[in-house]
């Protein structure tokens, strides 16, 4: 059984990783937000499967973009973000599969940002990379 995972608003998830920043700020520790964009037509269950696969690694929020966003602050280095980012790819595709919607026909896409929390400010310093560009004007 697959425990079931809260998305957080996007005002609460940008909250809980500014909260999480703050406590890392005097600290050098990688920071990542993985993000999960899904086609407009992925339904209430795709997204469910997303969430609770990304549940598993770090906080699960919405992002303003509307994609499902995640913090990882688990162990890994810049060269190996993309590798969480491929193990949680691995890990959605087989729980899709297992539903028999293949991963590519649910239009999921996973793409990562990261940083280290001793040289940011804040959420925006990486969440912001994931908006469309006029949605900060």
């Amino acid at each position: 059984r697959h425990q079931d995972i809260a998305i957080l608003p996007a005002d609460s998830f940008e909250g809980a990783v500014n909260s999480s920043l703050g406590m890392l700020r005097g600290v050098h520790v990688r920071a990542s937000i993985i993000a999960a964009s899904l086609s407009p037509w992925a339904v209430r269950a795709v997204r469910k499967i997303v969430a609770e696969t990304m549940g598993h690694f770090g906080a699960v929020g919405l992002l303003r973009s509307g994609s499902i966003g995640m913090l990882y602050l688990g162990p890994h280095d810049c060269t190996n973000a993309t590798a969480v980012q491929a193990q949680i790819r691995r890990r959605i595709e087989r729980r899709l599969n297992e539903k028999g919607w293949p991963i590519e026909v649910q239009g999921v896409e996973l793409s990562v940002v990261g940083g280290w929390t001793d040289e940011m400010t804040g959420s925006a310093d990486f969440i912001g990379l994931f908006e469309p560009a006029d949605a900060n004007n």
